[in-house]
C-alpha cells in the first residue's frame, strides 16, 4: 500500500496509508508549514518554476472569488473537496472561509510550496487517493493544460475519488483553437464545448453545462452515472 510522509515546520510528523491521508489531512489543515509527500516521492513536472509562480502570485483574487462562488452554486455545501491543480492555494482559502474542507494536489513542487493549506505534490496522472474519498472535485483552469488523452484520464480519475465535480476551462469558440494556444504557451489542448462534454461523458459523468457570461469559459457540472 502507498504510504505518505505527512511533515511540518512545527515538528509535526508522520507517515501514514492512502485511507488515512485524507483525515488526517483534514484535522490538520491550518498546521503551518504541511507538507505531503509519497514514499518514494512523487515526480514533479518542474514545468514552470519560478516564474509560474510569479504568475500566480501577480493575479487578482477577484477571479477566485468568481469561482468560489460558481463552487458553490455548482456543487453545493458538502465536504470534503478536492482542488485539482490548486496552486498557491487561492482557491482554496476562499472556500475555506466559506466552510468548505479542502485537500490540493498539484504537479509544480515550487506553488506547491507556497500553498499554506493541505496541498501534495503529485505525478499529474493519478490522483494519490482511494475511490470515494471526497464529495466532490473542482479544477479550475487545468484541464486545458493537458493533452488529449491525458485530459481523458485526469477526468477518470475525478469520478473515481468523487462522485461529483465542476470543472471550469479554456474553450474553443468555432474553429478559433489558435486563441486558446496564444493566450497562454502552456495551453495543450483546444476542444469544443461539445469536444469538452464529450471528454467528460467517456469517463462515465452526466455533463451539465453552465453559462458563466464568459464566452471562452466552459463550465461543467459532472456527476457519476
Amino acid at each position: 500500500m502507498t504510504r505518505y510522509v505527512v511533515v511540518s515546520g512545527e515538528g509535526f510528523g508522520v507517515v501514514c496509508n492512502a485511507t488515512e491521508l485524507v483525515p488526517l489531512l483534514l484535522e490538520t489543515a491550518y498546521v503551518p508549514d504541511l507538507y505531503v509527500w509519497e514514499l518514494p516521492e512523487p515526480a514533479s513536472s518542474g514545468e514552470w518554476g519560478e516564474g509560474y509562480l510569479k504568475v500566480l502570485q501577480d493575479e487578482p483574487m477577484d477571479p477566485y472569488v468568481d469561482k468560489a462562488e460558481w463552487v458553490q452554486k455548482c456543487i453545493g455545501h458538502v465536504n470534503p473537496i478536492l482542488d485539482l491543480g490548486a496552486g498557491i492555494g487561492r482557491l482554496q482559502v476562499l472556500l475555506e472561509q466559506q466552510g468548505y474542507k479542502t485537500v490540493g494536489v498539484e504537479v509544480n513542487s515550487v506553488a506547491m510550496a507556497h500553498n499554506p493549506l493541505s496541498c501534495i505534490l503529485f505525478d499529474g496522472y493519478k490522483l494519490p487517493f482511494p475511490d470515494d474519498a471526497f464529495a466532490a472535485v473542482v479544477s479550475m483552469n487545468v484541464f486545458e493544460h493537458l493533452e488529449y488523452e491525458h485530459a481523458c484520464q485526469m477526468a477518470l480519475e475525478c469520478m473515481r475519488v468523487a462522485p461529483r465535480a465542476f470543472i471550469s476551462l479554456q474553450k474553443m469558440i468555432g474553429d478559433d483553437a489558435q486563441f486558446v494556444f496564444d493566450t497562454d504557451p502552456t495551453h495543450k489542448v483546444a476542444l469544443s464545448e461539445d469536444q469538452w462534454v464529450g471528454v467528460f461523458e467517456s469517463a462515465g459523468a452526466v455533463v451539465e453545462s453552465f453559462d458563466i457570461g464568459k464566452p471562452r469559459v466552459g463550465s461543467y457540472r459532472l456527476t457519476r452515472r
